[in-house]
């Protein structure tokens, strides 16, 4: 026991000084080899509380501009301690939304930026940050519908017509920030036509543009996609006809007949439009008109199934009857133009005596028909006549529409009765019959 006493009491003053010389030894290499110093850190912004915004039903503008933000902060602290920060990649800068009463925001807010201090002990410090804090713009997100206007492009032949196609779906509704969807003015898609066909099915991507006709970013589609069935028919242009029947009034005649529109521009399926040489409309009767008049049609009433009328036709056709007073022709016929019908008695023959006739003729076919001498017959009826000479009226074979101005002549006819030098009663017979194929359905004028 008084060994250890004197142990511990023995030089007792060498002994201090000994352990102030080991702690000041100790002092001095602490503040050599783990000095106090300060150090520069980089870190982009983490955006707490988020949710705090989105849940009330609106949007950060710049989120991403702030998410891309570099913020400088210089920390202050032993070698030692900084080293291990640095390692561990812990200090990062921060923004903090869930705090903040959405109610009250208007459209700019403006953060202080935040160092996570989790990790910083008691002997390190944030002496600064660059930018010390940032503007956080907000806005309501809202919805907008529009409906999807596709434009046609590429492969058209002159002959092909794109009706109203299917597109499916074709409204959109915009979403997104209510500063960027109210920029939307219109949901375009380009459709790029190659060799189209009816029914031919394109599926193209619709994009919203402003007004100046550029594409608004920062917005959501309800569908990035729309199918568009295409309405494909042929186009050509067909002429309208028409016919007449009966004639005008007597004493007048057709001097000419206009169609307006000649023709028009038709669509349809390619089977009904190759099939479709012209349209023919009603035949107009022209019994007992005196007057020019103009009859109207619905051409679209008159066309087949699978065509219909082109964009830009009316469908009107009218058709102008233009009638004017008879026409009057005088003419010349001889004896020889004038046929015997009938059979004399026997032993008889009949002749007509040399001779010229003037007569007039009218109606309404005579410029048109170029009629003439050779379109009229003339006859005159012996049947049953004995010897002796008659004057007998001469009668006409007239076309329709042509009547005997002024009376048909009359004919001297010599009945003879025969001897050795004239011909037999026989070759009479021959002749006489030669005119019973006359008709008897004639148009006959004293």
């Amino acid at each position: 026991m008084n060994r250890l006493k004197t142990m511990f009491t023995k030089d007792v003053g060498w002994k201090i000084l000994s352990v102030l010389i080991a702690l000041g030894l100790w002092f001095v290499v602490i503040n050599t080899q783990n000095p106090v110093e300060s150090r520069t850190f980089t870190s982009s912004i983490e955006i707490m509380g988020g949710n705090v915004i989105t849940n009330a039903g609106k949007t950060i503008l710049n989120e991403d501009a702030i998410k891309n933000t570099r913020v400088s902060f210089r920390v202050s602290g032993k070698r030692i301690t900084l080293d291990r920060l640095q390692q561990s990649k812990l200090l990062n800068a921060y923004i903090d939304l869930s705090n903040i009463d959405v109610n009250s925001i208007t459209s700019t807010l403006t953060l202080p930026v935040k160092i996570h201090s989790s990790v910083l002990s008691s002997e390190s410090d944030i002496e600064y940050i660059t930018p010390a804090s940032v503007d956080v713009q907000i806005d309501d997100n809202i919805s907008r519908a529009f409906t999807v206007q596709v434009n046609f492009s590429g492969d058209t032949s002159s002959d092909l017509v794109l009706n109203k196609s299917e597109i499916s779906p074709d409204t959109i509704t915009v979403s997104g920030p209510k500063t960027y969807v109210d920029q939307v003015y219109e949901v375009k898609a380009e459709a790029v036509l190659k060799n189209p066909y009816n029914g031919q099915v394109l599926k193209i991507t619709p994009i919203p543009y402003n007004a100046m006709g550029q594409q608004v970013m920062n917005v959501a589609l309800s569908d990035n996609e729309i199918q568009v069935t295409l309405g494909v028919s042929q186009n050509k242009k067909v002429p309208i006809n028409v016919k007449t029947s009966g004639y005008p009034a007597v004493g007048c005649a057709v001097e000419d007949v206009k169609i307006d529109p000649v023709s028009v521009n038709v669509t349809g399926d390619s089977d009904s439009i190759d099939n479709l040489l012209q349209i023919q409309l009603p035949d107009i009767d022209l019994s007992g008109k005196a007057a020019t008049f103009t009859e109207k049609y619905d051409i679209s009433k008159l066309l087949p199934s699978g065509v219909k009328l082109a964009d830009g036709e009316n469908g009107t056709v009218n058709v102008t009857i233009a009638i004017s007073g008879e026409t009057e022709h005088s003419m010349s016929i001889s004896s020889d133009d004038i046929k015997l019908e009938g059979t004399v008695k026997e032993g008889c023959t009949a002749q007509v005596k040399p001779d010229t006739f003037n007569i007039t003729i009218g109606g309404n076919r005579i410029d048109s028909d170029g009629l003439n001498e050779n379109s009229i017959s003339f006859y005159v009826n012996v049947d049953g006549l004995d010897e002796g000479e008659y004057k007998l009226p001469v009668y006409a074979q007239l076309p329709e529409g042509i009547r005997i101005i002024g009376g048909l002549p009359y004919a001297d006819i010599v009945v003879t009765k025969q001897t050795n030098e004239t011909p037999s009663s026989q070759e009479n017979s021959d002749n006489t019959d030669n005119t019973n194929n006359t008709q008897n359905d004639t148009q006959t004028t004293q």
